[in-house]
């Protein structure tokens, strides 16, 4: 066998081998800290250095997400507030317009008492039939204001009825287009008398006209005044149809209302009943 004088010193060797290096190590570190990072720094940053900048990743993302989602509320915020913003200026626009057609409307009324030579009672209008072709409506004046039965009611536009019912602060004024209300009327270019009656619809019937009077699509027809209900001169309505039979001694027309009755919100009413006539506003 043979003899190794290393092989017992083996484990001495080994362990003043690493003390060296541990010296070497130190020694180098402390020669360089103030110039480079030493080894073992080097291997630490390059093992922890991608775990730092996954952090500062991760950091920056959810900073940016934090602060996305605050804007993201502050935006949210500000659009709701804008939104009413918006809903309240359009609701001044709605009640501005409104105001401005009511106006619009009472000063037509007001121009037209001007035109009229009997006294007249502005009312509006505060409730109508519910049927399907509604036959009168509410007005909120009663004989507390002076107004009496039997008496015209009109609008810028033409005539509207009569009043049928008084109360104490309200009135029923009964349309023209009821079949029970009858006015008496003439046809103004040819001025053939006729009575005006109402039917069951928009429209109504010019009777009792003449066989040989020339009644055309388009004629106007007016108050004749004669019934003393209403002043002569009053529009009713336009003939959108001319019914003449032969050997019959009366020929029929019909009548559209100028008046849209289904729409009206202010009238006004004759005071008391006349057959004087006015001078009417053509619009």
């Amino acid at each position: 066998m043979k003899f190794n004088p290393f092989s017992r010193y083996r484990g001495l060797s080994v362990l003043i081998l690493v003390l060296l290096l541990s010296f070497l190590l130190l020694t180098h570190q402390v020669r360089f800290s103030q110039e480079r990072a030493s080894l073992p720094k080097k291997l630490v940053m390059t093992i922890v250095a991608p775990f730092l900048r996954a952090i500062q990743s991760s950091s920056a993302f959810f900073s940016s997400l934090w602060t996305g989602y605050v804007d993201l509320r502050y935006v949210r915020q500000q659009n709701r507030t804008l939104q009413e913003e918006v809903n309240r200026l359009r609701s001044e626009e709605m009640f501005l317009l409104e105001a401005k057609r009511e106006n619009e409307r009472l000063y037509q009324i007001l121009q037209l008492r001007e035109h009229i030579s009997p006294p007249t009672i502005a009312a509006r209008v505060i409730g109508k039939d519910p049927s399907n072709w509604f036959r009168s409506i509410l007005i909120d004046k009663g004989f507390k204001e002076g107004i009496n039965n039997n008496t015209a009611v009109l609008c810028p536009q033409g005539l509207v009825g009569r009043v049928t019912e008084v109360m104490e602060r309200t009135s029923r004024v009964q349309l023209i287009t009821d079949p029970d209300c009858a006015v008496g009327a003439l046809v103004q270019p040819s001025r053939v008398g006729g009575v005006v009656v109402g039917e069951v619809g928009p429209f109504c019937k010019l009777k009792f006209l003449p066989q040989d009077a020339e009644i055309q699509v388009g004629d106007s027809v007016l108050t004749s005044g004669l019934s003393g209900l209403s002043p002569k001169g009053i529009p009713i309505g336009t003939v959108s149809a001319v019914y003449k039979k032969e050997n019959a001694l009366f020929q029929e027309a019909e009548v559209l209302p100028r008046v849209d009755l289904f729409s009206i919100e202010e009238v006004l009413v004759i005071a008391k009943p006349s057959s004087s006539g006015i001078q009417w506003r053509e619009e």
